[in-house]
């Protein structure tokens, strides 16, 4: 029998080579085939550590905070001016119920005198 020349000695050796890499390899598939994908989070935000979401919690806790009492100070400012205004108005109504009681006794005097002493309608 004859020894193999160098060329083919090589590649011979390089077909070993490939076929036990090729093996390897579809062990490993096979392995994550039956281990299975590892769970990914649907969302990027559910991977974060807990520091940082303990720290995304205490801002919103915060900013709620600051907005809720904010919202009541507004609350409270519009009941002031609503009050205010209804207190203006009823100012300004005031005086003109004094001279609408005015103007009818006018009224009804001048109503005398043109048709004599017929009583107005009321």
């Amino acid at each position: 029998m004859t020894s193999p020349t160098p060329p083919a000695e090589i590649a011979g050796w390089l077909a070993c080579f490939a076929f036990v890499l090729m093996l390897v390899n579809g062990g490993f598939k096979f392995f994550r085939y039956v281990r299975g994908k590892d769970p990914e989070p649907p969302n990027s935000s559910l991977a974060l550590s807990l520091t940082q979401l303990a720290t995304r919690v205490d801002k919103l806790e915060t900013a709620y905070a600051q907005t809720s009492t904010e919202l009541h100070n507004m609350h409270t400012e519009l009941l002031k001016a609503g009050e205010d205004r209804s207190s203006k108005i009823h100012a300004r109504m005031n005086p003109l119920i004094e001279n609408t009681a005015a103007i009818k006794g006018y009224l009804e005097a001048m109503s005398r005198r043109s048709f004599g002493n017929i009583p107005a309608e009321s």
